[in-house]
């Protein structure tokens, strides 16, 4: 019997493990999982899209899940 897996498991997975096991801010972590953070004023302001920030966490993410050690 395998191990059932879901999208709604793995960014839950994803999201735990960042707020747990690092020290990442959590706007950019959300940023990752495609979720919008602010209101509708501060989205019309927030111009940048913190590529360099989920670059790092994703880098991040993937070494975890290769089993590199951190």
């Amino acid at each position: 019997m395998g191990i059932e897996s879901s999208v709604h498991g793995m960014r839950s997975a994803f999201c735990d493990y960042m707020g747990n096991e690092t020290s990442f801010a959590r706007e950019p972590v959300e940023h990752c999982l495609a979720h919008r953070i602010g209101n509708s004023v501060e989205l019309a302001y927030r111009r940048q899209d913190s590529l360099n920030k989920r670059r790092a966490i994703l880098d991040h993410w993937a070494e975890y899940c290769a089993g590199v050690d951190q």
